[in-house]
């Protein structure tokens, strides 16, 4: 009691009352999403409706409307530059939500869910009083038509993505300019890389638990969307030492089929892919016609690092315009 006493009792608060939480949350610290869902007839119009968790709405809000969008939150997942597809469709699929959507007063218009994120105080700046304030960032926006909630619409906006960054299951924050690049990464053809080089001496860091892991990797790569597996294949490359150079060359005997196969790859899922890459797959296919299986890896691996050095955010050139794809 006396500790609250000290808190609470010389500083002035306001506190507001809303639906019970009941769900039991730890306390939570650091950046966080948000939802808006909002409604209009056209681009110039936009009616707010609710936001998740529940904070305001200009609409009432059933209990059940209220319970079954805070447990479909609940179990949302951030995959690096928004949330999934299969989460936009569990949500409008939730019985009361897509009660809601359906109502007449919405017909022929089209809805928006928008993504942000905020930043809630930790324990230490609450208890020293540290005025912290709340910004909030726009991450990204899924649009779909009212009459059949189809199709999907995605726009990003690169302040939010930044802002997400410690929460993106990748180790860098998304350009997004790149997201098309990250969203058709060839999964499949990297693992195939990998698997082969698991099975040659010298290129692993020799721990079991890192050989684990790249392995893992391998097995899963074609069960997982290619944002989560290209989380997996960069946390894999420290593992599996293939980042050659002039300073740092394959050993004598490797293959560069593989290799090469992976960065074809690259091009392959996207055309519009950065011309470093293209240069090097290009100067990767001579050396193997060639039968300069050194140079190949080593130009295989530099259409590797333009292809990652691609998909990183510019701090210092940062566009707040939004991206869209369909």
């Amino acid at each position: 009691i006396s500790a609250s006493e000290q808190v609470f009792g010389h500083a002035q608060y306001a506190f507001g009352l809303t639906q019970v939480d009941a769900f039991n949350f730890p306390p939570l610290s650091g950046t966080l999403p948000a939802f808006e869902l909002s409604w209009g007839r056209d681009e110039r119009e936009r009616r707010f409706l609710f936001s998740v968790p529940a904070s305001h709405a200009a609409i009432y809000v059933s209990d059940m409307l209220f319970y079954q969008v805070q447990t479909t939150f609940n179990y949302m997942r951030y995959d690096g530059t928004c949330f999934t597809p299969e989460f936009a469709e569990a949500l409008k699929n939730r019985l009361a939500v897509r009660a809601f959507l359906g109502r007449r007063e919405f017909a022929g218009g089209a809805f928006q869910l928008r993504m942000k994120a905020y930043e809630i105080p930790d324990a230490a700046a609450f208890l020293t009083y540290r005025y912290m304030p709340l910004r909030w960032h726009d991450v990204c926006e899924v649009k779909f038509p009212a009459n059949d909630l189809q199709p999907l619409t995605f726009a990003y906006f690169q302040d939010g993505i930044d802002a997400m960054a410690a929460r993106s299951p990748l180790p860098f924050s998304v350009a997004v300019s790149a997201i098309p690049l990250a969203r058709t990464y060839p999964c499949q053809a990297e693992a195939e890389r990998v698997a082969y080089w698991l099975e040659r001496s010298g290129v692993t860091d020799g721990a079991e638990k890192g050989l684990e892991r790249a392995r893992q990797f391998v097995a899963s790569a074609n069960t997982k969307p290619p944002l989560a597996c290209l989380a997996d294949a960069l946390a894999t490359m420290p593992l599996v030492d293939t980042d050659w150079n002039q300073g740092h060359l394959p050993p004598a005997g490797a293959s560069c089929d593989r290799d090469l196969a992976a960065a074809r790859a690259l091009l392959s899922a996207n055309p519009d892919t950065v011309d470093e890459v293209r240069r090097n797959v290009e100067l990767a296919a001579r050396d193997d016609e060639h039968g300069d299986t050194v140079a190949c890896l080593v130009h295989t691996a530099a259409a590797r690092r333009a292809y990652y050095s691609a998909l990183r955010s510019d701090a210092s050139n940062q566009s707040t315009a939004p991206v869209t794809r369909d």
